[in-house]
């Protein structure tokens, strides 16, 4: 019978239930077990394939993949006791839709990469010759019931995705639009600070014209994310927009606009695109609305952010600020990793920055702070950069830089690691390839504190490879963004 997979309706043999998550519902298939929620993992070698969490990890480091690979991946090791056909993996996960032996041949590849596994060793994932595909590793399963997964608090912001519209005028085009919102769903689901409301409740309200502040009230969520797809003359367009559920008022839209090529690769591009303008207008709308609230009131999340929103005004009074708010979040949740990260952020920032006290003290006070965020979350890839700068500010270069690809394997968009990283590797000799961090880091956060201080580390990489013109110009656009740091005096002085 027709059952949902991880997102997709796909076709099993054996006994099935419902399992019900905070970010999607789904059914999976599991041997005469008993009706009831339950939460399947499986484990082989490194890796651990959570059902739950919708995602893979190795060495305990989750392992960025497609939605559709997970799907892939989870629906082999499901029927590992037998050999699966191409027509019932297309079944199960592309929803029975025509897709070419490259394509799958494509995706198989990829999930045997993620789990170390290759085409030439097939030592997990094996190829049979005109049969089908099997997962042929060893599999240690688990079923852990729901009373015993991780609860979410409920004062963490919340979201609904809705299904995009098909604005094509032809109904076989609603799949690409279904898949996008899916993988936005599944991607926002990964993020621990956000509710997301499963699929099977938020597309009810698929082709439906109800009030956003209606479903705000009926799935009992702040924002509700709704778009629309248009495919047409071999070009796709995507729009979305971030609602405000308890107003209506629009908090963030964009459009995006693709050749229509590979749909995988279309796919994953705006996915992508998508996750990365959202999430930042997400957060600013919350900090936002913490402001607004009297600081008695705040949870250990909202103090977090409110501590963050006084870092980002650099300055040395903001910066005693957030460290107030940071503690008040470790206060209310003793066991609430970012909060640790950014006390340990605010001592980096008093010695480095502000020069109140020394780098031998922040150092001392930072590190325990870092290493209790890393204990008490792993993943927490803001916290193995603040180690990461620890170390280096203390001399240890070759360490920090180790230390931040530890963060880039968790996070490769973590804006600190790479900013740590570049400096480490500019006075390493390693220059352009330290500029090219430090870029990535500008990027990928241009109002970080921290952004007078790796400008000017671009400056001193070009000052080192003799290019003081080009130094000087850089010092130069650091003072007059960020006049107050020191400095990038001292290296313009030396340019010139």
């Amino acid at each position: 019978m027709p059952i949902v997979g991880f997102f997709r309706t796909i076709d099993f043999t054996t006994t099935s239930l419902f399992v019900t998550t905070a970010s999607h519902l789904r059914m999976v298939a599991l041997p005469q077990a008993p009706i009831g929620e339950i939460a399947v993992r499986y484990r082989f070698e490194d890796c651990v394939l959570d059902t739950d969490r919708h995602e893979l990890r190795r060495n305990g480091l989750i392992v960025p993949a497609a939605s559709q690979v997970l799907d892939l991946l989870g629906y082999l090791l499901c029927n590992r006791a037998r050999t699966v056909t191409k027509d019932q993996l297309v079944a199960a996960v592309w929803n029975g839709r025509a897709i070419s032996d490259s394509a799958l041949t494509t995706r198989l590849n990829i999930a045997r990469k993620v789990v170390g596994d290759s085409g030439q060793a097939q030592r997990l994932i094996k190829t049979m010759p005109r049969i089908g595909f099997r997962f042929v590793g060893d599999v240690h399963e688990e079923q852990v019931p729901a009373w015993v997964r991780d609860r979410v608090p409920s004062d963490l912001p919340s979201i609904a995705v809705l299904p995009f519209a098909n604005l094509s005028g032809d109904p076989a085009q609603d799949f690409f639009g279904d898949v996008i919102a899916e993988d936005v769903l599944t991607e926002l689901a990964r993020l621990r600070w956000l509710l997301v409301i499963a699929r099977n409740s938020s597309f009810t309200f698929k082709n439906t014209t109800v009030d956003v502040r209606e479903i705000g009230r009926e799935l009992d969520v702040r924002y509700v994310l709704e778009g629309s797809a248009r495919h047409s003359n071999g070009r796709i367009r995507v729009a979305c927009r971030l609602v405000d559920a308890r107003t209506a008022l629009q908090v963030w839209s964009e459009r995006y606009d693709r050749k229509f090529t590979d749909a995988f690769d279309v796919q994953d591009e705006i996915t992508e695109a998508v996750i990365a303008a959202l999430v930042p207008s997400l957060i600013e709308a919350e900090r936002r609305r913490i402001l607004r609230q009297a600081p008695e009131t705040l949870s250990a999340w909202e103090s977090h952010q409110r501590g963050i929103c006084h870092m980002l005004r650099q300055s040395a009074d903001d910066n005693l600020r957030a460290r107030h708010f940071f503690q008040q979040a470790v206060t209310l949740q003793t066991d609430f990793s970012p909060a640790y990260d950014g006390l340990a952020w605010t001592y980096l920032m008093e010695s480095s920055t502000f020069s109140r006290i020394s780098i031998a003290e922040g150092c001392e006070r930072s590190e325990p702070l870092a290493r209790r965020a890393i204990e008490l979350n792993p993943e927490n890839a803001e916290a193995r950069a603040r180690l990461a700068l620890t170390v280096y500010m203390r001399g240890e270069k070759d360490v920090a830089i180790a230390e931040a690809d530890r963060a880039l394997a968790v996070s490769p968009n973590c804006a600190d690691a790479h900013g740590v990283r570049g400096a480490a590797l500019v006075y390493s000799g390693a220059h352009q390839e330290g500029r090219n961090a430090l870029e990535t880091y500008l990027r990928l956060s241009p109002r970080d504190p921290a952004h007078p201080i790796r400008l000017t580390q671009i400056a001193t990489s070009y000052y080192f490879e003799g290019n003081y013109r080009r130094s000087a110009e850089v010092a130069r656009e650091a003072i007059r963004r960020h006049p107050s740091i020191s400095l990038a005096y001292r290296w313009l002085a030396a340019s010139l």
